[in-house]
């Protein structure tokens, strides 16, 4: 999963804008960490997963075991979350389509199904949440959950996938992705 990550994180690092730094400061059950949209707050204990890796001081990944994950090369349910600066709401949703097209166009995936689209307003400013099905040539599935906010200034992306439970953190990753505040 990490492997599976750090690609879709490399398929990222095209859309990536500025360095920050992260943290692990914790506020009530959210965690608070640092992304280029400014100060982020993330409730992860909704899924209970944990920090694994920080990437170009910018991509956050997470994952049930943290930093026990990071080494390791098989399939691994997680999810990331990237900040952006000067992104307003267009290109936001631009930024995630298009990451959403090159994921599912550069690696294994032989098919995409149940794709589900959904903007919406949040506390936070205008979101698009979407779920696909991913099967990939040797016919492994991963449900895949890609999604943005904007608060017309700046953005956040998410991206989880679930390779080994059988969706079941979809709609906790959605969840997830509707506790950020920035």
């Amino acid at each position: 999963m990490l492997r599976n990550l750090l690609c879709l994180l490399l398929i990222g690092a095209i859309y990536s804008c500025t360095n920050t730094t992260g943290s692990n400061a914790k506020t009530n059950a959210k965690k608070k960490v640092n992304t280029a949209a400014g100060p982020t707050l993330i409730d992860t204990s909704i899924t209970g997963f944990r920090i694994t890796t920080i990437l170009d001081d910018s991509k956050i990944i997470f994952t049930a075991n943290g930093k026990e994950d990071a080494d390791n090369t098989g399939l691994t349910t997680g999810f990331f979350i990237q900040g952006f600066t000067g992104m307003g709401n267009k290109a936001a949703e631009e930024n995630m389509q298009e990451f959403a097209y090159n994921r599912t166009h550069t690696e294994n995936i032989k098919r995409t199904e149940n794709e589900k689209v959904r903007m919406y307003n949040t506390s936070v400013g205008r979101a698009i949440i979407k779920t696909v099905t991913l099967t990939y040539k040797d016919n492994k599935k991963a449900f895949a959950t890609t999604a943005t906010v904007s608060n017309g200034k700046n953005a956040i992306l998410f991206v989880g996938e679930d390779y080994t439970d059988g969706g079941n953190y979809t709609d906790k990753f959605k969840n997830t992705f509707d506790s950020i505040e920035f």
